[in-house]
C-alpha cells in the first residue's frame, strides 16, 4: 500500500472516487470509503459525482469507478458510462 501514498518525488497521489447514482446509498458509500482509505493511509480524496460533474478537474493518479448495484447487477448509471467512454484510453486496472 506504500506505492498508493507516495509519488517518486514524495508527493501524496491524487485519488477520487467518482460515481453515478440515482439513490443517496451510493453517494454514502463513497464517502464511507473515502473515509476507510483516508483514515488507514492518510490519503486526501476527492468525492466526485459524475451526474453533477461529468469531468474532472484535476489530473488524478487513481481513480475509483462505481455505480449502484440493485438486486445484484449493476446499474449502468449514464454519466458513468459516459466518463467510461470519454476516457477509453486510460490504463484500467
Amino acid at each position: 500500500y506504500e506505492e498508493i501514498r507516495d509519488e517518486p518525488d514524495g508527493e501524496v497521489e491524487l485519488l477520487t472516487i467518482a460515481y453515478g447514482t440515482k439513490k443517496t446509498v451510493t453517494t454514502e458509500s463513497a464517502k464511507r470509503i473515502a473515509s476507510l482509505l483516508e483514515n488507514k493511509f492518510g490519503l486526501e480524496i476527492d468525492i466526485v459525482d459524475l451526474q453533477h460533474n461529468p469531468s474532472l478537474n484535476k489530473q488524478y493518479n487513481n481513480i475509483i469507478i462505481g455505480s449502484s448495484v440493485e438486486i445484484g447487477k449493476w446499474t449502468t448509471h449514464t454519466a458513468v458510462v459516459k466518463f467510461l467512454e470519454n476516457n477509453k484510453y486510460a490504463r484500467i486496472y
